[in-house]
């Protein structure tokens, strides 16, 4: 009963594929977490990647995530394998069907197909060339790996690029609503890492929002710091420096916007207490695991 399941459910899933009408794979509800390492749940889409369409498996631990991009074929073969040994539960959406395959521990398994009335519209696949955007510099997109000289998105870095963009976006508006007639900036990124959202804080308010910015970095990892500042300084961005230090040791005194994305631990904690006795009119944070 079970292979014959599985068997239809991957026939399915090759005939969506092909078809070209897939649009999301889930696998759900591990046998163990020992059997599947830690793994709760793999999300899978197509994405397009130097002319050539894959699929990318988006793996979720209890606090990580994980990608990965494979060839139909290799992806075939993980998701039957996953499917047999690892994953109770399986939901397939095409353009024009679902497909839902359970098995109970006890090896018991069922499929289940339904219709849809009405078809879905084909997700739009991530693509090798970005949007020209009317305003901003984006130099630091090339600076930092994002995208590669000749304007094309760097493998593997189609999802940090989207992150950025969205970022971009929501930051302008924040910036517009809450600083109108301001013309000085003051601001901190708190566990800055490799730059990427602060260099993109620093493009969106100098160069999108026009208003003069001067923002800190704050990083425990000096590698990370001196990559930063020699990329800062390349790039002629005056008004943005990074500097080595614990966020709940560095002390600020002028602050207008206070940023604290993923500060593991207490760190988001102390952020925002940071962010607070300085009088920040902006804190945005995002808070991480707690180890």
């Amino acid at each position: 009963m079970q292979e014959n399941a599985l068997l239809e459910f991957m026939d399915a899933f090759s005939m969506t594929l092909k078809s070209g009408s897939f649009v999301t794979l889930t696998l759900s509800k591990p046998l163990s977490l020992k059997l599947s390492k830690g793994i709760r749940k793999i999300q899978v889409k197509e994405v397009k990647l130097e002319n050539e369409s894959q699929l990318r498996f988006e793996a979720f631990s209890k606090t990580q995530s994980f990608t990965s991009n494979h060839s139909f074929a290799e992806a075939f073969n993980k998701i039957e394998v996953a499917l047999k040994d690892q994953f109770l539960i399986a939901f397939l959406r095409s353009s024009e069907n679902e497909f839902q395959y359970r098995r109970n521990k006890k090896g018991n398994s069922i499929l289940h197909k339904t219709i849809l009335k009405n078809t879905i519209d084909q997700p739009k696949k991530e693509h090798d060339h970005i949007k020209r955007e009317a305003a901003g510099d984006n130099r630091f997109l090339k600076a930092t790996g994002i995208l590669k000289n000749n304007g094309q998105v760097a493998k593997g870095q189609g999802d940090k690029l989207k992150q950025i963009r969205k970022f971009s976006e929501i930051i302008e508006g924040l910036i517009q609503s809450n600083f109108k007639s301001t013309k000085h900036i003051n601001g901190y990124d708190m566990g800055s890492g490799k730059g990427y959202l602060t260099f993109s804080l620093y493009d969106t308010t100098k160069h999108k929002c026009n208003i003069d910015a001067h923002l800190t970095g704050i990083e425990a990892r000096k590698d990370l710091v001196d990559f930063c500042n020699y990329t800062a300084s390349e790039l002629n961005y005056e008004g943005l420096r990074f500097e080595k230090g614990l966020i709940g040791d560095f002390e600020i005194e002028e602050c207008d916007i206070l940023m604290a994305l993923h500060a593991c631990d207490t760190a988001t904690d102390d952020a925002i207490f940071k962010g607070i006795k300085a009088n920040a009119s902006l804190i945005i944070v995002a808070p991480c695991c707690h180890k």
